[in-house]
């Protein structure tokens, strides 16, 4: 919408707020997404120390309702609960992250490019 209207006239500023924060909060959810594949497919070692704070801001954000937000929020909870001592409870809390995930992806695919698309299911991977 700002590209669109370059007064600002028809975007609060408010609004123009909320919008940096999803585009923000989704880009760190992102790499952080692709930092946790790196770790865990290639053994690489990042520093994330951030992780915690990052995933805190979405919960309580309210920016659930963005199926970007929720799909890499998912994303790196999947990735936290492989790295627990597994038992019947995690695995069974991980199935249905996997799941819901999964079907987050597959509704929504159409609103992903076919790079970015591609990059999700390798996650599910």
């Amino acid at each position: 919408m700002m590209k669109y209207d370059p007064n600002y006239k028809k975007v609060s500023f408010s609004t123009q707020i909320e919008i940096e924060w999803k585009y923000m909060l989704s880009s760190m959810l992102r790499l952080y997404g692709f930092a946790e594949y790196e770790k865990y497919f290639h053994n690489k070692d990042y520093d994330l120390k951030y992780r915690d704070e990052l995933m805190k801001i979405a919960e309580e954000s309210g920016f659930m309702n963005s199926k970007t937000i929720e799909i890499y929020y998912l994303i790196l909870k999947l990735y936290e609960g492989s790295n627990e001592i597994s038992n019947t409870i995690n695995n069974e809390k991980s199935d249905d992250m996997y799941n819901r995930l999964k079907d987050i992806i597959d509704m929504h695919s159409f609103s992903f490019d076919k790079s970015e698309c591609f990059q999700l299911y390798i996650h599910l991977f």
